[in-house]
C-alpha cells in the first residue's frame, strides 16, 4: 500500500519550491521528496486562510469561512478525512507544531498523533522546580 502524507503550512508556499520563486529558495530534502515520491496537486485553493478553518476545510471537504470561524473539528461535520482514509485501511497520524489543533481536537480520528510543543508561545516546561531566587534578605522574613 502506498502512503499518503499531506503537509500543510500557514506561511511555506508552492513557490519556495525548486525555481518557482523569483529568488530560490534552497530546499534540498523537500525538492527530493516531490522528484522521488510526491504527486503534486496543481491549481488547488482552500476556501479559508485562518490556521483552523483552513485545515477544517481540508479536513472536512466542506468550505467553512466564513459561516463559521475557529471551532473544535467535531462541531464542523462528521467527515473527517482521517476517518474515511482509516476505514479504506490506511494507518493515520497526526504530526503538529501548532497547539491550536490539539485544542479544536484535530487529532481525534487519527490512529496517532503528536504535538511538536514549543510553538505561539506554547511553554512545554512550567520551571515550577527551578531554585527559588530570594529576594528579601532572611533576617527580614519569618523562618
Amino acid at each position: 500500500m502506498k502512503n499518503i502524507v499531506v503537509i500543510i503550512t500557514d506561511t511555506f508556499r508552492y513557490d519556495n519550491l525548486r525555481n518557482l520563486a523569483e529568488r530560490p529558495i534552497r530546499t534540498p530534502e523537500l525538492d527530493k521528496f516531490a522528484d522521488e515520491r510526491a504527486t503534486s496537486v496543481e491549481k488547488f485553493y482552500m476556501g479559508s486562510f485562518p490556521t483552523i478553518p483552513h485545515r477544517t476545510d481540508f479536513a472536512t471537504g466542506v468550505l467553512g469561512w466564513p459561516h463559521y470561524g475557529w471551532q473544535p473539528i467535531d462541531v464542523s461535520g462528521p467527515n473527517h478525512i482521517a476517518k474515511l482514509i482509516g476505514q479504506s485501511g490506511y494507518a493515520t497520524q497526526l504530526i503538529v507544531d501548532c497547539p491550536h489543533l490539539f485544542n479544536s481536537r484535530f487529532q481525534h480520528d487519527f490512529d496517532a498523533a503528536f504535538q511538536h510543543r514549543g510553538q505561539e508561545g506554547d511553554k512545554p516546561l512550567l520551571h515550577l522546580n527551578d531554585p527559588i531566587k530570594t529576594v528579601t534578605p532572611t533576617r527580614k522574613t519569618r523562618t
